[in-house]
C-alpha cells in the first residue's frame, strides 16, 4: 500500500482482540479505513514461526482460529505484544 504507515504485531493483536469472542472477521467501515493507514501484520514480530506471516486485510471474512491462524500462532502473537510493550530496562533493576 503506497503511503501506508508501517505497523507491527500490535495492529494484528488489536484486530484479533476485536474478533476474539465470535471467532470471525467482521471488519467495519472504520476498521477498513484504519487498515488502509495502518497495515496489521506480524512481519516484524519478535516471536513468530519462520513461515508464519499473517496480515489482516479489509476484505477478510469468516472464521479466524484454525482457518487464519493456529493456537500456537496466537501465543506467538501475544508474546510479541508482551515484548513490544515491556520496558527495555526492567523497572526493578533501575537503581
Amino acid at each position: 500500500m503506497a503511503g501506508a504507515k508501517p505497523c507491527d504485531s500490535i495492529g494484528v493483536a488489536q484486530h484479533l482482540i476485536s474478533i476474539a469472542h465470535g471467532n470471525r472477521f467482521t471488519i467495519t467501515t472504520t476498521g477498513k479505513k484504519r487498515l488502509a493507514n495502518h497495515p496489521a501484520h506480524n512481519r516484524q514480530a519478535a516471536v513468530r514461526s519462520p513461515d508464519a506471516v499473517f496480515e489482516i486485510k479489509p476484505e477478510m471474512t469468516g472464521p479466524v482460529l484454525f482457518n487464519f491462524m493456529g493456537p500456537a500462532d496466537v501465543i506467538d502473537l501475544l508474546q510479541s505484544v508482551e515484548i513490544h510493550l515491556s520496558p527495555a530496562v526492567p523497572i526493578n533493576s533501575v537503581g
